[in-house]
């Protein structure tokens, strides 16, 4: 039977005053059954949020109705449905137990209130497609991280780590600064790493990506398996093999490709720091990461100098004894500072041309 637009609204309103005379407990029979009807066979209720939202509320209201409302709504529904069906089940009838068994863990609780302020809480959670986390690992420091579907690894200092609380789909994470991923082996779902325009994707390997935002170059690095390394909208699409490097200059927007053992660019997880002709000012910026400390070159030639060294549990001292020794640089040390709040300042260091 197709219904005209008056007799819709008729119908409306008449399904939608059994609904309001029985959350104010003044139905009739016809009123309780019809209510029923509608939620029987509803595993998720969303019917009832349908009925309420939709275009049945907006037939007698002209205001939307609000998602906590709706809430306070459904609960008082159930509550009012395991009230009747206790009656009935103590008369040996109990045709809805199912819909019982769903809704008495909230409606038992004491504290009515309380449990309905948590449920809305993480049904507005369970609604959201993406729900993310984020580790932040702090200058100075190193920490290992777990993820979702199993995969680990280690997050360097001053390291942002992004990644969904549950995985659909493909793997998915974003990278600001470096990171070493154990990828666990998915066949059917790719994990990609994200980090400053470049996507890093893999099965299962492992390799290191470094890639934070105030350094000119992008590097990864293959320990095991395989990765694919691409730029959308770029014709850059490498596949790189264990002990390969690809290292991607931001300035030059140049790629090359690397062999060797890429254990030197791996290290820093052990707690080494391993430099192979890195110019001054990237060797400033790392060791002002490693050991939270703020550590300038004073000259833009000796920026561009290269050096080369090996450290292991040195003292901040100790490494720029061994740079002043090892080339032509002296350092200056301004003594920490004392802040209002109580904190100390940044150490900070200058890296200057001997004289």
């Amino acid at each position: 039977m197709i219904l005209g637009t008056e007799g819709y609204k008729k119908m409306v309103n008449k399904e939608f005053a059994a609904i309001r005379n029985f959350l104010d407990n003044r139905y009739s029979k016809d009123d309780y059954l019809q209510v029923i009807s509608q939620f029987e066979e509803d595993e998720t209720f969303g019917g009832l949020k349908s009925y309420l939202i939709g275009q049945e509320w907006h037939s007698v209201s002209d205001q939307a109705l609000p998602e906590e409302k709706y809430q306070v709504l459904r609960m008082q529904v159930l509550q009012q449905i395991l009230k009747q069906e206790s009656g009935y089940h103590r008369r040996g009838i109990s045709r809805f137990a199912p819909l019982i068994g769903r809704v008495a863990a909230i409606l038992i609780l004491p504290l009515f209130l309380a449990t309905l302020y948590f449920y809305v809480q993480w049904q507005k959670i369970d609604s959201q497609q993406d729900v993310y986390a984020e580790i932040y690992c702090p200058p100075g420091t190193r920490s290992r991280f777990n993820l979702p579907d199993g995969s680990a690894g280690w997050l360097n200092s001053d390291s942002h780590l992004k990644y969904p609380v549950r995985f659909t789909g493909n793997r998915q994470v974003e990278l600001s600064g470096e990171a070493f991923f154990d990828v666990a082996e998915n066949k059917h779902s790719p994990f990609t790493v994200k980090a400053e325009g470049i996507n890093v994707e893999a099965l299962g390997t492992e390799f290191n990506v470094m890639a934070y935002p105030d350094c000119s170059r992008i590097e990864v690095s293959l320990e095991e398996g395989s990765v694919k390394v691409s730029r959308p909208e770029t014709d850059l699409n490498e596949i790189l093999i264990p002990d390969q490097r690809l290292v991607f200059s931001k300035t030059a927007n140049k790629v090359t490709v690397h062999s060797g053992d890429n254990n030197y660019f791996t290290s820093w997880k052990d707690g080494y720091l391993v430099f192979r002709n890195v110019p001054l000012g990237e060797v400033a910026m790392r060791l002002s990461r490693w050991y939270n400390s703020e550590i300038t070159v004073a000259d833009d030639t000796l920026k561009n100098m290269p050096y080369r060294a090996t450290f292991r549990n040195e003292s901040l001292e100790r490494v720029l004894s061994l740079l002043s020794m090892s080339a032509n640089i002296s350092y200056s040390i301004t003594e920490l500072k004392t802040n209002n709040d109580g904190t100390y300042e940044k150490q900070k260091v200058m890296l200057m041309y001997k004289k």
